[in-house]
């Protein structure tokens, strides 16, 4: 329904009586906003890897307001996995941490957007002897030592 509004007796119009505008469907900074009837917010929900909602005012003249933002970037808790432990990092980041003892290498995992730790990529490897060898002198003094550390 239309807007009404009062001329007064000097000539000058009156704010808005009843009725109501509409704001119009906007795309603006990455964020849709659908048409909303004046005098009402709008809520969406906040972007992948954050929660909470993002609101927007539509005056009662049908026109958009500034934003007004409740999103919190989402995290994975520190987690404990067979001794090796995973802080808590924001949603989208990934931590690379060195692997329990007795094992040699990293281990990589990544905070999902949902805040949930995913897949473990890891090259973890057992320390092995492959080269060890021991020469004498003439005299039957060690001449040479060589170990060589490999991990399989």
């Amino acid at each position: 329904r239309g807007l009404t509004r009062k001329c007064n007796d000097f000539g000058e119009w009156s704010s808005v009586i009843e009725g109501s505008c509409y704001c119009s469907e906007i795309y603006e900074k990455g964020l849709y906003w659908n048409r909303t009837v004046g005098d009402t917010s709008r809520s969406i929900s906040c972007g992948e890897g954050y929660t909470g909602t993002i609101t927007r005012q539509c005056s009662k003249s049908g026109h958009w307001l500034q934003t007004r933002s409740q999103c919190y970037r989402m995290k994975c808790d520190e987690l404990i996995v067979n001794g090796a432990v995973f802080p808590r990092i924001y949603a989208g980041d990934s931590v690379t941490i060195p692997c329990p003892s007795p094992y040699h290498g990293t281990i990589r995992r990544i905070c999902q957007f949902n805040g949930k730790w995913g897949f473990v990529y890891d090259d973890c490897a057992l320390p092995s002897c492959e080269h060890f060898s021991i020469t004498r002198n003439n005299y039957g003094d060690f001449r040479h030592f060589d170990l060589r550390l490999s991990y399989s």
